[in-house]
């Protein structure tokens, strides 16, 4: 990967984390995923009238598969910040989803890393694994906790994040990135708006928009920013590659659960902070 690609994955990666958190901080986690992608699309909607609707089926496929895959990262993402902390679910989902990108690259994609791609990617696993340890005496502890909610829920995730990154890298072969996210977020909100009206109600949603408006709109545009330049990224770069460097947002999501949510990091997370940037540094090297 060259050097401007990181640049790019390391901007994007601080955005994911930082959305990640004010949702974590919201009062209603589905709500204001809710009007986020509203915000979201309607701010992008019209790069539609400027570019238009002129690609092939393949494309609307891909676009719609991608949808049905976010909707369930959202719904999974948001059930598993209500019962557990952001540095035990942002972690794992995210890390999670770079070993499934991997694996999907390699046996449907037909992408072959190199020796150094392959260590970036091992480093930035074990690092993100690492990250969920209390201890280097409780090393089991992930593996322990499977039969938890909060895992198998980020886990899900993890396979939602691996899913959709499949369908984007083939998608960005006949779509303009911009287009595809407005289609993208509009359609995730269009599937969730049934859904929401049912489980959440409008009391609760005009309530979230009441209480968090400002943020809402904060989170639209950053997770907005970060997307689009992950699919710009998928134009050019290996998926297998570009899936485990953005593992490096959860070091961004556990440095602001430290130091906005009051919850631990201590020498663990440094080791797992070590590990994925030196995972970073291989596939910078990596071709």
């Amino acid at each position: 990967m060259s050097l401007f690609a990181i640049a790019l994955l390391l901007f994007s990666a601080s955005l994911h984390a930082l959305w990640n958190l004010l949702l974590k901080r919201s009062l209603n986690k589905q709500a204001f995923i809710w009007w986020a992608l509203w915000c979201s699309s309607l701010t992008a909607s019209p790069i539609l009238f400027i570019k238009g609707f002129d690609f092939p089926t393949i494309a609307w496929l891909c676009v719609a598969g991608s949808i049905v895959a976010e909707f369930f990262y959202f719904l999974t993402l948001c059930w598993g910040y209500e019962i557990g902390d952001l540095s035990h679910v942002y972690p794992l989902a995210r890390g999670s989803g770079s070993l499934f990108i991997a694996l999907w690259a390699f046996l449907l994609l037909g992408e072959r890393p190199t020796v150094t791609g392959w260590l970036g990617i091992g480093l930035l696993i074990a690092g993100v694994y690492i990250v969920n340890i209390a201890s280097f005496d409780d090393l089991t502890r992930p593996f322990r906790a499977f039969r938890g909610p909060v895992i198998r829920l980020a886990l899900c995730t993890g396979v939602a994040i691996s899913a959709y990154s499949l369908i984007d890298k083939v998608g960005m072969r006949f779509v303009h990135p911009l287009v595809y996210i407005d289609l993208l977020f509009g359609g995730v909100a269009v599937v969730l708006t049934p859904y929401m009206f049912r489980t959440v109600g409008s009391a609760t949603l005009r309530a979230e928009w009441r209480a968090n408006w400002p943020t809402i709109i904060g989170a639209a545009l950053s997770s907005m920013i970060a997307y689009v330049l992950i699919l710009y990224l998928l134009t050019f770069t290996k998926v297998s590659y570009v899936g485990a460097a953005r593992s490096v947002s959860v070091i961004f999501g556990v440095l602001l659960g430290w130091l906005h949510l009051r919850e631990g990091f201590g020498l663990v997370r440094t080791l797992a902070a070590v590990l994925i940037f030196g995972g970073i540094a291989c596939l910078a090297l990596a071709r």
